[in-house]
């Protein structure tokens, strides 16, 4: 399995935010929003990530009872980092802890962080996160943790 490219060469980041039928994508430059949409599982193994770093978000054992939607999650992560060719995961917690610096911050909260770095703008004036909604949030915060940690931390360099 290739490795992930060095982060110098590191363009744009494809942050999958992973559902047990559709799951949020977001392309990311580490300024803007390129690419952000809600699409089926199936569909979303057929995308062509180009030259970006696929990342995606990885579950995480808490101890808790889970659903069936929790394992059809975990069996479309394997599936997607198989066709991806990618080992990047980051869990939701160290997300939380990136963007809020609590892992205990709701989904809302890493919203308005997100908002608080990057102005969503009006249709006539867009700004960075125009346009996103539901779980692209979720997407574009993986993708923003990533950057941040692999591109923009300049002792991994």
């Amino acid at each position: 399995m290739p490795e992930t490219p060095s982060p110098r060469l590191v363009t744009q980041v494809m942050a999958i935010d992973p559902g047990p039928q559709q799951s949020a994508i977001v392309r990311w430059n580490g300024r803007e929003v390129l690419q952000h949409e809600i699409m089926p599982n199936g569909r979303l193994r057929g995308v062509n990530p180009g030259p970006a770093v696929v990342v995606i978000e990885m579950l995480e054992g808490r101890g808790g009872i889970v659903g069936q939607e929790t394992f059809d999650t975990a069996v479309w992560i394997g599936r997607f980092m198989e066709v991806f060719n990618t080992r990047e995961r980051i869990y939701r917690r160290v997300v939380k802890m990136h963007m809020c610096g609590t892992a205990r911050a709701k989904d809302s909260h890493i919203r308005l962080a997100i908002l608080d770095r990057f102005p969503k703008g009006n249709k006539r004036d867009p700004g960075p996160t125009y346009g996103l909604k539901a779980d692209c949030w979720q997407a574009l915060a993986l993708a923003i943790t990533w950057w941040d940690q692999m591109v923009n931390d300049k002792d991994r360099l």
